[in-house]
C-alpha cells in the first residue's frame, strides 16, 4: 500500500512518498532519493536584473557565473541569510549564498530580494578579491565590506532597482537604512 503525505514546515511544502510493503521484498520497495521542494515566492527575473546590474558595477567578467543559493537550515539563529566560502582557516565551507527556511516566514519578498542582492554583493567583492576565480579551493576574504562606500552606493542601487518595478514606498524607506544598519551593526562583515 502507498500513501502520499504532504508535511509542512517553515512555509515549504515537503512531498514524500512513503512505501508500505510488509509482504514484497526490499528489492521490490521504491528506495526513496531525496525530498521535493516547492520554490519559494521569489521573483528570480528580478534577482537576475540585480545581478546583471551588480556584475557591472563591479566590473566583473559577464561568464563569472552565480554562487548556489541554497535553503539551509544550519544559518545561526541570529542571521536570516549569509554568504559562506572556503578559507585557510575553515577549508569545510560551500562557496554558496544560505537563506535559513524561516527567512521565507520573516521577511516579505522584497526583503528577500534586497537580501539576496546583498549576499550577491559581498559574493562579486569577494570575487574581485581573488582575481575572479570562483574555483579557488580557499578564499582569501579582503576587507570588510559593510561601511565601504562602494559596497553602500551599490546597496542603494539595489533599493532603487526593486522600488523601480514594485513602487513600494513602504518597502523602499524600509530598506533605505539597511546600507547604514549593516554598517554600524556589523562593520567586520
Amino acid at each position: 500500500m502507498r500513501t502520499h503525505k504532504i508535511v509542512s514546515a517553515l512555509g515549504i511544502s515537503f512531498f514524500l512518498l512513503i512505501a508500505f510493503a510488509p509482504t514484497q521484498s526490499v528489492a521490490e520497495v521504491p528506495q526513496l532519493r531525496g525530498i521535493e521542494l516547492t520554490q519559494p515566492p521569489i521573483d528570480f527575473e528580478m534577482i537576475h536584473r540585480i545581478w546583471v546590474m551588480l556584475k557591472k558595477e563591479t566590473g566583473a567578467p559577464s561568464t563569472l557565473p552565480y554562487p548556489p543559493i541554497v535553503l539551509d537550515w544550519e544559518v545561526p539563529k541570529i542571521a536570516l541569510m549569509g554568504m559562506q566560502y572556503p578559507t585557510k582557516e575553515e577549508p569545510g565551507n560551500r562557496l554558496q549564498i544560505s537563506l535559513a527556511p524561516r527567512t521565507l516566514d520573516q521577511m516579505k519578498d522584497q526583503e528577500i530580494m534586497f537580501g539576496i542582492g546583498h549576499e550577491l554583493t559581498h559574493y562579486l567583492f569577494l570575487m574581485r578579491t581573488n582575481r575572479w576565480d570562483y574555483q579557488k579551493k580557499a578564499f582569501e576574504p579582503g576587507t570588510p565590506h559593510h561601511c565601504d562606500p562602494e559596497f553602500q552606493r551599490i546597496m542603494r542601487l539595489i533599493i532603487a532597482k526593486i522600488w523601480d518595478t514594485y513602487h513600494d514606498d513602504v518597502m523602499r524607506n524600509r530598506l533605505i537604512n539597511e546600507p547604514r544598519r549593516s554598517c554600524v551593526a556589523y562593520p567586520q562583515q
